[in-house]
C-alpha cells in the first residue's frame, strides 16, 4: 500500500528486451469511469517499460546515475540492475485478461466497497475469493482517515466447503491472483494540494526545474499504481520500514542497496524519472564546476534540463538495432 508524504508502439521499436511472464490484468469498470483513466494506466505501463529500456542502454549515463542514486549500486552490478530490469520489464509485459477470474491482477477503483465484513473478523471479497484478515472499522485499506492512495491484496480466502452437485467456488479462479484498489483519495488529494495527478497535467512547456523536486510528483496516480503492482506475489516487494520510512524521495534515499531493491517506492520513483527523461529532465550531473549546487540538489531530487539527454539514450538504441 502507498501512503501520501504508447506501450505497444514503444516495444515495437525494439527498445530493449522485456521478459515475458504471460501474466494478465483485468480492469474494473469503476476505474474506467474515472476521468483520465486511460492516460493514467498508459503512464503506469510507460514508467515500467521505459525504465527497462533505459537501463538496457549502455550509453544512457544520466539514467544510470538516477539508478545509482535510488538503488545505491552502479549499473555495472549485474545482479542489482537485472533484478530491477526484470521487475520493470515484467510489469510492462502484462496483458489484458479475457475474463476477471482468469486474471492475475484485478484493478479496482471502488474505494474498497466490494469488501464485506466477516463474522470471524476482517473482511472478504467474495467476487475474487480474497481475504482481508484485519478487523477494522470499514472494509479494506481505503477506510476514511487513513490517507491511503492504494492497496494490494494477495491473501486468498479458504475454499468454501464443497456442496454436492455444485461446482467449486474456486472454479475458473486463477490461483496466482491478487487485487489492487486505487482509492478515491488518490484521485481527489492532488487537486487539493495543487499537485499533478498525472504527467499530462504538466504542460510540455512548463519549466519543471521550478518544482521543489521530484517529490512534487509523489501524488501521481501512476506512481501509486506502479508501487502497488510491485506488491503482487509475482514480485513480492514490500514497504521496507513501514509507513514512516518506506515512502517518499527522502526515505528511499536512506535505504541500503538490499533494502532499496526490496522497497516498492524505489521502483515507483525510478519510473517517474523515466518519464521525466523523455522530457529531457534528470538529476543534476555531478562534477560540473559551473553547477556547485549539483550534489545537494541531487540529494533533494531537483530536476535539471539537458538538451542532450535523449540523444545520449538514442545512441544506445542504435546499438540495439545493429545487433
Amino acid at each position: 500500500m502507498l501512503l501520501h508524504t504508447k506501450l505497444a508502439a514503444f516495444l515495437a521499436l525494439g527498445l530493449g528486451s522485456i521478459p515475458s511472464h504471460a501474466l494478465t490484468y483485468w480492469i474494473d469498470p469503476t476505474c474506467e469511469a474515472k476521468p483520465g483513466w486511460s492516460d493514467i494506466f498508459r503512464e503506469t505501463m510507460d514508467m515500467a517499460s521505459k525504465s527497462h529500456a533505459r537501463l538496457s542502454s549502455a550509453t544512457d549515463t544520466d539514467f544510470a546515475a538516477v539508478f545509482k542514486r535510488i538503488f545505491k549500486d552502479d549499473v555495472s552490478v549485474t545482479a542489482s540492475v537485472d533484478q530491477v530490469k526484470n521487475i520493470m520489464g515484467g510489469i510492462a509485459d502484462w496483458t489484458p485478461a479475457p475474463t476477471r477470474p482468469s486474471s492475475n491482477l484485478r484493478i479496482y477503483c471502488d474505494n474498497d466497497k466490494r469488501w464485506v465484513a466477516r463474522s470471524a473478523g476482517g473482511f472478504t471479497d467474495s467476487s475474487n475469493l480474497m481475504l482481508y484478515p484485519q478487523s477494522w472499522g470499514s472494509p479494506g485499506g481505503c477506510r476514511p482517515g487513513l490517507g491511503l492512495s492504494g492497496e494490494t491484496y494477495s491473501i486468498r480466502a479458504p475454499e468454501p466447503a464443497p456442496v454436492k452437485g455444485k461446482a467449486s467456488a474456486l472454479a475458473g479462479q486463477e490461483p496466482n491472483r491478487a487485487t489492487m484498489t486505487i482509492c478515491d483519495h488518490a484521485f481527489t488529494f492532488p487537486e487539493k494540494l495543487q499537485l499533478p495527478a498525472k504527467m499530462k497535467d504538466l504542460p510540455l512547456n512548463k519549466d519543471l526545474t521550478k518544482l521543489n523536486g521530484v517529490g512534487d510528483l509523489e501524488l501521481l496516480i501512476s506512481l501509486t499504481m506502479l508501487h502497488e503492482w510491485t506488491h503482487h506475489p509475482e514480485y513480492r516487494l514490500t514497504d521496507v520500514g513501514g509507513a514512516s520510512n518506506a515512502y517518499g524521495w527522502d526515505n528511499i534515499l536512506k535505504k541500503n542497496a538490499a533494502d532499496s531493491r526490496q522497497n516498492s517506492d524505489n521502483y515507483a520513483y525510478l519510473g517517474a524519472w523515466a518519464l521525466l527523461a523523455d522530457r529531457g529532465y534528470t538529476l543534476p550531473r555531478l562534477g560540473n564546476p559551473v553547477d556547485p549546487q549539483a550534489d545537494q540538489d541531487a540529494k533533494d531530487g531537483k530536476l535539471r534540463l539537458y538538451n542532450n539527454i535523449t540523444k545520449r539514450w538514442l545512441k544506445g538504441v542504435a546499438r540495439y538495432f545493429r545487433a
